[in-house]
């Protein structure tokens, strides 16, 4: 399951001052990341969105929701963050923090003001590669995915 979390894009729209929107610009970096980044200058905003190659669509029947349980997982504390101050560091700025799983992919949010863009790069980072996945809370978040949804 781990080796098809591929992350796809990180689109970054970065809204500064007062004019319309320009074209996007996409580049691939030589880990194989690919960035969009449009800026939109209407909006003193950026919006950030981490997609990861991760969603029901890959998963086999015995891993079946998987996806959506990691992706509750990596708000529950990283390398840099403790339990409860990843949606904290992003909401004191103002900002906005959520993520959601489809059928092909996971995606990552964060919405904050645009002087505060590398928090929220910092912090899907941190959700992306220094998630600390304690077992007894893996364990209780499967059973309550599998509850909620009949899973399994």
């Amino acid at each position: 399951m781990f080796k098809r979390l591929i992350i796809l894009f990180c689109g970054v729209l970065m809204m500064c001052t007062a004019t319309a929107a320009s074209a996007a610009t996409v580049t691939k970096l030589k880990n194989g990341l690919t960035v969009l980044i449009q800026e939109d200058k209407r909006f003193p905003l950026v919006s950030t969105r981490l997609y990861v190659h991760a969603g029901s669509g890959y998963e086999e029947p015995r891993e079946a929701g998987i996806s959506h349980v990691l992706e509750h997982m990596v708000f529950k504390g990283t390398k840099n963050y403790a339990k409860g101050q990843i949606a904290a560091s992003i909401e004191e700025l103002g900002g906005y923090l959520n993520a959601a799983t489809s059928f092909d992919y996971t995606v990552y949010i964060a919405d904050l003001p645009a002087d505060a863009w590398q928090t929220g790069l910092k912090v899907l980072r941190d959700q992306a590669f220094f998630a600390n996945i304690d077992a007894e809370e893996l364990e209780s978040e499967k059973k309550s995915y599998y509850f909620r949804t009949g899973a399994r």
